[in-house]
């Protein structure tokens, strides 16, 4: 779509100076782990993590708890997690379905669950069941969405106040081939979640509610699992991403309220940086010069993990230090 060239050096997006003066905050960006995490050593510092999903290959409470253990290690102050296609047990919703429509040996993984697993899950409505994925499986998260804004205090002492505001949104396409749908929804339901997850506040932990917003919020980071359309999301020769989350993201260019950057994962061939993309939109293709778009797959070919993507944004950028 007359991108221009992505980069897997992001080593631009730092400025090590400033970090060590208080000048910006610090991001690291992990996404589709998919197991294989194991150390926290090689997760560089920061004062944020963001991981943009697919922590589970099957999608089972055990890989999720495996997980959290190793988020307990991670030592940002500030930990936002949200899901990905593959984690099924999040997804309450389309879960049984998800479940049967797997191979047999992953049938088989979330059948032989624990009784105790089992069990738990049998009595719990929808609403019980996130919350108990939020609050005991994924514990170590400061927050866990599925979608929603946050508002994260990175004020640095004796400084102004400052906050970073993050949008969350896990929704992606159906994809035909693919066994692992969880947060995966057809083109109207998903706009429908864009909509909701980009127009409100959540709470967030030992935080206060904030309040409800009758349209898009201005947002420092936008943080999906999955890529817009025709912007690093390129799978066998084919441009893979999301029409919908495309067209939003041309709405909120045209309200003058695109996010500074824009973080996802989700197609593993498209790791890197791109500065500035066009969109598909209702008028044509939509231009989003001052947005940077990280593809954060941390997942390379084999049982590899790419590195972590570590980004600055100054202070004085904030959005959240004017009105919404």
């Amino acid at each position: 779509m007359g991108q221009k060239a992505s980069t897997s050096d992001v080593s631009f997006l730092v400025d090590d100076d400033a970090y060590a003066r208080g000048d910006v905050v610090r991001l690291v960006v992990m996404s589709d782990t998919h197991n294989l995490v194991s150390s926290a050593a090689h997760v560089p510092p920061g004062d944020i993590f963001l991981h943009c999903g697919d922590f589970t290959e099957d999608g089972t409470a055990q890989e999720i708890a495996a997980f959290n253990a190793w988020l307990a290690q991670v030592p940002h102050k500030h930990k936002v997690v949200i899901p990905g296609n593959h984690d099924l047990y999040c997804d309450p919703d389309s879960y049984e379905t998800n479940v049967e429509k797997g191979n047999k040996r992953r049938r088989e993984l979330h059948h032989a669950e624990a009784a105790r697993e089992r069990e738990l899950r049998a009595g719990l409505t929808p609403d019980a069941w996130r919350r108990r994925v939020r609050e005991e499986l994924l514990s170590h998260a400061t927050q866990y969405l599925e979608g929603g804004v946050i508002s994260l205090d990175v004020s640095k002492d004796g400084q102004t106040p400052a906050y970073v505001r993050i949008a969350t949104a896990a929704y992606t396409d159906i994809i035909s081939v693919s066994q692992m749908r969880a947060f995966a929804l057809e083109p109207d339901s998903q706009r429908r979640a864009f909509d909701r997850a980009l127009g409100t506040y959540v709470p967030t932990k030992g935080g206060e509610d904030m309040p409800q917003s009758d349209g898009p919020l201005h947002v420092d980071v936008l943080m999906t699992h999955g890529p817009p359309k025709g912007v690093l999301d390129t799978f066998l020769r084919m441009s893979t991403g999301s029409e919908t989350l495309g067209a939003k993201l041309a709405e909120l260019q045209e309200l003058g309220r695109a996010p500074a950057v824009h973080v996802f994962g989700h197609v593993h061939q498209a790791y890197g940086v791109l500065n500035g993309a066009s969109v598909p939109s209702a008028t044509g293709m939509t231009a989003l010069p001052n947005t940077t778009f990280i593809n954060a797959a941390s997942k390379a070919r084999g049982e590899r993990l790419r590195p972590p993507v570590v980004f600055d944004l100054p202070l004085s950028s904030l959005r959240s230090r004017r009105s919404p």
